[in-house]
């Protein structure tokens, strides 16, 4: 059931001999990969207005890898090559202490994979990835925030099969500017 096709194909996850396969971003890999997903996924956002700054993410990856123990990328990967990410930070509450909570940033599986039979298992192995971490630096809890406007109900569903409670939304308004 799992597979890749030619990269740039419409079935490059079509049925065949490849396996699905999660792991955690480590900083002494090639990320070139990941950042040309973190483009495809800005590409999708509502903000995809604002010009891609790989540099920029680049740096931001650098900064996420070197302070690792509040931190984690989580990679679903296709035949080698990522085709979804999981961004998740861990802090205190802000204004108490004593109780780390787990902030998923960024979830997003590509459009290629979020149409094949291994889109929801690709998005439920992100989820349960950022719920092992958070089991092991001991957090209380796990918020997930839906902001980017790709797939919100999608989102949600899935949010929902692996535990989570909605307990609020996102609202956004845009300011014109000449």
């Amino acid at each position: 059931m799992d597979g890749v096709g030619v990269k740039g194909d419409k079935n490059v996850l079509s049925a065949g001999a490849r396996r699905l396969v999660f792991r955690l971003v480590r900083p002494v890999e090639n990320h070139e990969p990941l950042l040309d997903l973190f483009e495809r996924a800005h590409h999708e956002t509502r903000f995809n207005y604002i010009p891609f700054s790989r540099d920029k993410a680049r740096r931001l990856l650098c900064q996420v890898m070197s302070e690792d123990a509040r931190h984690m990328i989580a990679a679903a990967e296709v035949g080698g090559t990522p085709e979804g990410f999981i961004y998740a930070s861990v802090g205190e509450y802000f204004v108490g202490s004593n109780h780390l909570i787990v902030t998923i940033n960024v979830v997003y599986t590509s459009q290629e994979l979020r149409g094949s039979l291994l889109g929801g298992r690709a998005a439920v192995g992100l989820f349960r990835a950022v719920g092992r971490w958070a089991e092991g630096i001991e957090a209380r809890e796990i918020l997930l925030h839906v902001t980017s406007g790709i797939s919100e109900e999608r989102t949600g569903r899935t949010a929902r099969r692996v535990g989570f409670d909605l307990i609020g939304g996102s609202y956004a308004r845009s300011l014109k500017h000449n």
